[in-house]
């Protein structure tokens, strides 16, 4: 039996996942997603206001759980290096 998805509000969010260190979250920018075409998608505005190596992580099909093997839901994460 394959469980069922309620895929409630955006599929992709960023959430407060940009961070340089545990205490450094990015500011406030008003970060917003948008669907292209072909696997594409436009993200932002982003605001790294310090230099450093910042972690950023988005989430996939977050209102989803995770539990089930073909549940949706995943994270990416990786590095942006700002001068």
């Amino acid at each position: 039996m394959r469980r069922k998805c309620v895929r409630a509000g955006p599929w992709l969010r960023t959430g407060t996942p940009l961070v340089l260190t545990d205490t450094h979250p990015a500011p406030n920018s008003n970060v917003t997603v948008s669907p292209g075409t072909a696997g594409t998608y436009g993200i932002g505005p982003i605001l790294f206001d310090a230099p450093g190596t910042w972690t950023v992580r988005f989430h996939l099909f977050a209102t989803c759980s995770d539990l089930a093997v073909d549940s949706p839901a995943g994270q990416v994460a990786f590095y942006v290096d700002v001068p």
